[in-house]
């Protein structure tokens, strides 16, 4: 029974986690059914995300309040209900609003699975579990444009939200029978932190509006751009300020004072920034340049999907023979190879070629965002912190994953507007001259990811020459204290 319920959990977080990127291959059905342009695609999950980092960190206080059955209940709930929200979309700012409300459930989801690991299984039986979570978490992402790409082809663009109503159900049903037997947390009765909730809020809403902000060209577009970007220093400053003084915070932000936690968190949030990217930024290329279908987009992601399949089943084994920083410096440098490719795809497309690259990016994801994640949650000193340090490598995980997304999806417009002023003057037809542009910006995108993960693998492998070095000193030193002695 205990093992039912935690494999229905890892059900619904599958269910949830697909759904990030579940719409990216079914971009161009889903802008025609909703009057929007192609570029907007990155906000159907750049605003899920960051709704997502909303709802993290109230989960603790949730549970407490809910208790268990409710908890599951309540939010499994509200993302199938947003789900038919979503196939029911009439415009794009609908989209936006039921995708938020996916958002906010699946927030709540992720961190839910990891407590009834602790509170269900015997202590034995817990890296087995997290062994199964951590490959949900992983192959989630690339699975759900996989599974999008036929469902839009089979059923159209609305199946992508309906698949959910089974899943949610089935998940909600291998739960309900483990969840009823267990106790009410035992925690201690914290109040809400309202402030806090308030301050984040604010900050988060403005930060999706003013990442969402393409026209800054525009005078009363500047305007609010620039009130945004005030408004996200001052509420996230004032949280940052709140948290590390009240007595109940939302996120103990004082757990980042740790050199290694600070860094890994760091780590997390920008390599989530480029991988998420790639999420959107290989569909999205291979439908405006390529004009591939949605059952064509599928196969090329399935490939990454299979791929960390296999490269899965073996990392635990890479992560204990090998030092932990030397495996995400191999991680981002497969990674940076896999965007280099993207990049001369670009110049010269070989479909062949490129399933070479989607290989590399499985094997890459898979050697960089597992040992991220036993960076962030190894780094504590005080093991009671481990489920905020847990948090901490969500949030980072969600934030980064929606900042890069939008950051990234803009910088390709822009670069395009850019390119297509220049080949202007070359006097191109339109339909050259906007494909040409297309591919010419998606190249520089592909060569600024590949700069950011080279720049990841450099940090972490300097921390991984200091780490060895602090071992040769100790090791060393240990003789002739023997001697002393």
């Amino acid at each position: 029974m205990a093992w039912l319920s935690v494999m229905g959990s890892f059900i619904a977080v599958l269910m949830s986690i697909m759904d990030i990127q579940i719409t990216n291959a079914a971009i161009e059905p889903i802008q025609r059914a909703l009057n929007a342009p192609l570029s907007a695609g990155s906000w159907l999950s750049s605003v899920y995300l960051m709704a997502e980092s909303l709802t993290l960190p109230l989960t603790a206080w949730l549970t407490n309040r809910l208790g268990y059955p409710r908890y599951a209940l309540t939010f499994i709930g509200l993302f199938l209900l947003s789900s038919l929200l979503c196939a029911h979309a009439w415009d794009l700012p609908s989209m936006l609003l039921f995708r938020a409300l996916q958002g906010i459930a699946s927030g709540a989801l992720s961190p839910f699975a990891y407590t009834l690991i602790i509170r269900c299984l015997p202590v034995q039986d817990h890296p087995r579990a997290i062994g199964l979570f951590g490959a949900t978490v992983a192959l989630a992402p690339t699975a759900g444009p996989a599974l999008g790409g036929w469902l839009v082809g089979t059923l159209g663009w609305q199946s992508l939200f309906y698949i959910n109503l089974p899943i949610g159900v089935l998940a909600l049903c291998m739960l309900w029978p483990g969840l009823r037997r267990l106790p009410r947390p035992q925690q201690e009765e914290r109040p809400l932190d309202l402030r806090g909730v308030m301050l984040v809020t604010i900050g988060m809403g403005a930060l999706q509006y003013m990442l969402g902000q393409r026209e800054a060209g525009q005078g009363g577009a500047t305007a609010m751009l620039w009130l945004s970007a005030a408004l996200v220093l001052v509420s996230l400053a004032g949280f940052w300020h709140h948290q590390l003084r009240t007595r109940y915070p939302l996120i103990k932000l004082s757990l980042l004072e740790d050199r290694a936690l600070r860094i890994a968190c760091i780590g997390t949030l920008v390599s989530c920034g480029s991988i998420f990217a790639f999420y959107f930024l290989v569909p999205y290329f291979l439908a405006s340049v390529h004009h591939y279908s949605p059952a064509q987009i599928s196969e090329v992601v399935l490939v990454t999907g299979l791929t960390q399949m296999v490269v899965l089943l073996f990392s635990g084994k890479i992560m204990q023979r090998f030092p932990l920083y030397l495996v995400i410096v191999a991680g981002a440098l497969l990674v940076a190879v896999h965007s280099l490719m993207w990049a001369w795809a670009t110049w010269q497309f070989v479909p062949g070629w490129l399933m070479v690259a989607q290989v590399i990016r499985g094997i890459g994801h898979s050697l960089l965002l597992a040992p991220l994640c036993v960076a962030v949650t190894t780094s504590i000193q005080d093991p009671t912190d481990a489920p905020m340090a847990g948090i901490l490598f969500n949030v980072s995980r969600s934030l980064g994953g929606a900042i890069g997304l939008a950051l990234l999806s803009s910088w390709v417009h822009f670069r395009h507007d850019a390119h297509a002023a220049s080949l202007q003057v070359q006097h191109l037809v339109a339909h050259a001259l906007a494909q040409q542009s297309h591919a010419l910006a998606f190249r520089d995108t592909f060569l600024l990811i590949t700069g950011v993960l080279l720049l990841i693998a450099a940090v972490f492998g300097r921390l991984y020459l200091q780490q060895r070095r602090s071992e040769q000193t100790q090791w060393q030193a240990q003789p002739e204290t023997g001697q002393v002695e």
